[in-house]
């Protein structure tokens, strides 16, 4: 097991990873929070093991399974998108978090939610006050399938008719683009732009400053899930975030994203927007607010370290009720 962050001897990369930790997406999000737990719990952080595990198989075993120590593992599992329920995984860990999970889970007691994070390589920007920022609509990302839905609801004022959802997209995909690809004059001042492949738009120190500069960022799904990165970048700059559904978990429920059904409801509520700047600010401080609360690498740390003193206090109740049966007895 490799170790991954210095002075922190009990945080280890699983080896059953697809990728090394530093080519992950996620990887100074995780880190970060690990340094912001390690000062939340104090000497309590030396009683556990933190294993991270990287892995797109939604059945994978940890290697960290069979990782023996004295003290209480915890695995921290990124990446795979399916939103299943790692219950089989269950016993041989103290706690697991899971990114992507569909819901918060009620039928394992030892299984939460993860935050997603930032991209390592978009950084965070100095924040711009509502009214300064130059672009009014933000989106750049690559045309899959299940953004036909937001391109046709672009292109809808300028044909007649409705391009259909495509379960093929790649057949047809160049001809879209071809046909347009650049949808800025949508609204004024913005920056919406459909690509032909993953990172296939501005670098991501660009892609950082337009997000910093931008009122509405859109966040059409990706290619499995609804959350993406693009919905914790925007948080993080005070972006007011227009969505599709997301998964009713700790990280989002009741949040200010704006969370829509289809895309004709969403550019409807664009439209409202722009014209509105003491909303669009009031949503732009509700939504930094949430990323300080719940979604940032130090509320990340509170959440995991409430839901380790959950499972304490859940072991405590037990211990009492099996004393008090025996007493009974």
């Amino acid at each position: 097991m490799e170790k991954i962050i210095r002075g922190l001897s009990n945080v280890l990369f699983d080896e059953s990873s697809d990728n090394k930790l530093d080519s992950l997406n996620e990887t100074i999000f995780i880190k970060n929070v690990l340094l912001s737990l390690s000062k939340i719990m104090k000497e309590e952080f030396d009683e556990y093991v933190f294993f991270i595990l990287s892995s797109h198989d939604a059945n994978v075993i940890p290697s960290s399974v069979n990782y023996e120590s004295t003290k209480k593992k915890v695995l921290i599992f990124m990446s795979d998108e399916s939103g299943t329920l790692p219950d089989y995984l269950s016993p041989n860990y103290h706690a697991i978090f899971k990114a992507y999970m569909h819901g918060d889970p009620i039928s394992s007691n030892n299984i939460f939610n993860f935050s997603l994070g930032c991209v390592r390589e978009v950084p965070e920007f100095p924040n711009i006050p509502m009214k300064s920022r130059k672009h009014s609509v933000f989106f750049s990302g690559n045309l899959n399938n299940h953004r036909v839905k937001l391109y046709s609801s672009l292109f809808s004022m300028f044909l007649p008719i409705r391009i259909p959802t495509l379960n093929r997209l790649s057949v047809i995909k160049k001809v879209l683009l071809n046909l347009k690809s650049n949808f800025d004059d949508r609204f004024p001042n913005s920056h919406i732009r459909f690509t032909n492949g993953f990172r296939q738009g501005v670098n991501p120190v660009e892609y950082g400053k337009m997000i910093a500069n931008s009122k509405i960022v859109l966040c059409p799904k990706g290619f499995y899930s609804a959350e993406c990165f693009r919905h914790y970048e925007a948080m993080r700059a005070g972006c007011v975030i227009v969505s599709e559904k997301l998964p009713d978990t700790y990280f989002y429920k009741d949040s200010p994203i704006i969370q829509i059904d289809s895309w004709e409801e969403g550019l409807r509520k664009v439209s409202q927007l722009i014209d509105n700047p003491v909303e669009l600010d009031k949503l732009s401080r509700a939504t930094r607010i949430w990323w300080d609360k719940k979604c940032s690498e130090y509320a990340t740390a509170k959440f995991i370290n409430s839901s380790i003193n959950k499972l304490k206090s859940q072991s405590l109740i037990n211990h009492l009720s099996s004393q008090n049966t025996c007493y009974t007895v």
